[in-house]
């Protein structure tokens, strides 16, 4: 846990650390006594052993290991698609899954650039150009999500359309704050994209599409 949270940048490592010598103390401690054949109040130690692994797990390391902690570390790390395709959950829809690497890899492949790499005219023609291109492929993609929904007549419908919308209005609200200049077409604007599509499809896209949508 320490080294993947050194590794990904994410925040909270001293209280981490601090929880885990606590918990091997306690261990270490514990197993002097065992050495001496001081079983006597074993399955009391079972019990607070688990309490503690649980309430660690449940308080601590859902906290800090949470999606919106260490994804933006990893995306800063990731030079292509293919290095973060690992945490993005298949649906066991061929065409949706195809279409979500497409748009990951897709937004890998663009150019990032800021205003003082070119001038103004080029530098925003070039972003909205980017922008205007993922927003075209995010609103096919929902579509061709939407219309499945449809005809399969799931109850899911409305919540996934309305999660839909509030992606592509956020995009657009991107598009003119480059347009009006107040926003770089950045690696950060990448990673920002990123989270909001893996979010979508590991949650909603996953419960839509998984083994509900097979039946």
């Amino acid at each position: 846990e320490n080294e993947i949270m050194r590794e990904l940048n994410i925040p909270g490592l001293d209280v981490q650390i601090e929880q885990h010598s606590h918990f091997l103390s306690y261990l270490h401690r514990q197993a002097e006594l065992l050495k001496q054949n001081n079983f006597e109040k074993i399955t009391e130690l079972e019990r607070e052993l688990l309490f503690w692994w649980v309430q660690h797990i449940n308080i601590y390391d859902t906290d800090t290991f949470m999606d919106k902690n260490w994804y933006s570390g990893m995306f800063r790390q990731a030079k292509r698609a293919e290095d973060i395709a690992w945490i993005i959950n298949k649906t066991g829809n061929k065409d949706i899954d195809s279409e979500h690497n497409l748009f990951i890899k897709m937004i890998f492949e663009m150019k990032y650039l800021n205003n003082s790499e070119t001038n103004a005219a080029a530098y925003k023609a070039e972003a909205l150009n980017e922008i205007s291109s993922i927003i075209d492929f995010a609103t096919k993609h929902f579509n061709h999500e939407e219309e499945l929904m449809s005809n399969a007549k799931m109850e899911i419908f409305e919540w996934h359309k309305k999660d839909h919308k509030k992606i592509i209005d956020g995009l657009n609200s991107y598009k003119k704050a480059i347009e009006d200049g107040v926003m770089d077409f950045s690696e950060q604007f990448r990673d920002l994209i990123l989270q909001w599509w893996i979010l979508h499809t590991n949650s909603l896209d996953y419960e839509t599409f998984g083994a509900d949508y097979e039946k």
